[in-house]
């Protein structure tokens, strides 16, 4: 049990004091898998991260919003190439339709070398220290660091699988001939109105074909990740996206979801099915974590333990922050 004066300052630190009422709160399925992986962890990035962007911030805040930002290698990876094909379509779109390959081409791989040049950027004079929002990649900072250098040949090899993949494969085809407007270019995030809470994902490339809505979710190798009892991340978009579209256009034809896999443990284009009964498991998960706001819109620190599962630390992007709240628990407890 924490003294009254440590979960003062717990409370002081994250800044709760009542802001976390029920208009608030929101679920996402990262969110979900976090609190069910680790309550702590999930203190850490839903609450303690809060108002980390300031410099000046507490030490503990602090911390846990720059651990927040890292992204591994994967994730990053498949941001940047779902970003590459929509920044390739724009430039693939403005042009007649016997130069669109190779617009989408020049469009494509100019962004994405971009990207890898901002990373590189950032990671060599250490700018996501000063602004956590900078590039920064999660195992170049952590654990058994890599150094960047290790990694650079592997991204452009992804980077130019995933072009040849995408640009031979049969959708590739049936995309480049389209309308600009039967394209969603704008949508980083999407929120949905749900019932008790919104509910937030974020979507691959949206488009309209064969009177369907389709969307294009990349993958590198590694960046779906598993956790036992869990749905798919992918099968979870794909049923978000269902959902979205039902309310949102009032559609009662089925989705389609493409998971376009690029790297070496897995390559290709394969159709995903929406995860069942995601409805049920919002509503249930999203309860089991509002449950925990006091009614007053406070949270109590202990609350959130640390997940018991051997090893379950080891891999954890908030390392740095657990063992920072247990060394200042110590000294004030």
């Amino acid at each position: 049990m924490f003294s009254n004066d440590f979960e003062k300052e717990m409370l002081s630190a994250a800044r709760f004091g009542g802001s976390r009422t029920a208009f608030r709160f929101s679920w996402s399925f990262s969110r979900e898998r976090l609190f069910r992986q680790c309550r702590r962890a999930f203190f850490i990035d839903c609450f303690l991260s809060q108002g980390g962007w300031d410099p000046s911030a507490h030490p503990l805040i602090r911390s846990a919003y720059v651990e927040k930002q890292r992204l591994p290698f994967p994730l990053w990876l498949s941001r940047t190439v779902r970003d590459g094909i929509r920044e390739g379509l724009k430039k693939a779109l403005a042009q007649p339709p016997d130069a669109r390959r190779k617009a989408f081409s020049s469009g494509f791989l100019r962004f994405v070398s971009g990207k890898l040049f901002d990373l590189e950027f950032s990671m060599s004079r250490k700018e996501y220290l000063d602004d956590p929002k900078r590039p920064c990649l999660r195992e170049c900072v952590e654990g058994e660091k890599l150094p960047f250098s290790a990694l650079r040949p592997q991204a452009v090899s992804a980077f130019g699988t995933a072009h040849g993949l995408l640009t031979e494969s049969p959708l590739f085809q049936e995309l480049l001939p389209l309308d600009v407007m039967n394209f969603r270019f704008g949508d980083d995030l999407i929120s949905l109105p749900f019932d008790p809470c919104p509910v937030w994902f974020a979507p691959g490339l949206i488009f309209f074909l064969s009177n369907k809505f389709h969307m294009l979710l990349p993958s590198a190798s590694g960046a779906e990740g598993e956790t036992p009892g869990f749905p798919s991340a992918a099968a979870v978009s794909a049923a978000l996206f269902d959902l979205h579209i039902r309310s949102k256009w009032k559609r009662e034809e089925p989705t389609v979801t493409h998971l376009f896999r690029f790297g070496p443990d897995a390559a290709g284009m394969e159709e995903i099915s929406p995860a069942p009964g995601l409805p049920d498991r919002i509503r249930s998960g999203a309860g089991e974590m509002f449950s925990l706001i006091r009614p007053d819109g406070s949270v109590f620190f202990g609350d959130f333990p640390k997940t018991g599962e051997p090893g379950g630390c080891a891999f954890c992007r908030f390392a740095g922050t657990c063992r920072m709240l247990d060394e200042w628990a110590g000294r004030h407890c």
